[in-house]
């Protein structure tokens, strides 16, 4: 069971994602560039790292891919079946699976 502060960031997350939604309607239908995913993800990876317990949360990433990939796409399926807070090690562990997924797409 996550604990008070992991489920604060959850919620804020959730709202960031309500809100992000909600502007994306409002916006034109065209993709952001390449430098401003970039930004973001960076902004975003920095917010879901915990130094204190070595963990990293992984609903960002979970959320873009939903957002980003099409049903049916191996590296949307793989990350639904991760846990959303791995541990440092676990995270770097995965992360060359998670690039050659990326380069098979």
């Amino acid at each position: 069971m996550p604990n008070m502060e992991t489920a604060a960031k959850i919620k804020q997350l959730k709202k960031t994602n309500t809100a992000q939604s909600e502007t994306k309607s409002q916006e034109p239908a065209s993709k952001p560039c390449f430098s401003e995913i970039k930004k973001e993800a960076n902004s975003t990876f920095e917010q879901a790292i915990d130094p204190r317990n070595r963990t990293v949360n992984i609903d960002a990433l979970k959320s873009f891919a939903f957002q980003n990939f099409p049903k049916g796409s191996p590296m949307r399926n793989v990350l639904a079946e991760e846990r959303s807070i791995l541990t440092a090690s676990d995270f770097l562990a995965k992360l060359e699976t998670w690039q050659a997924l990326l380069r098979s797409i």
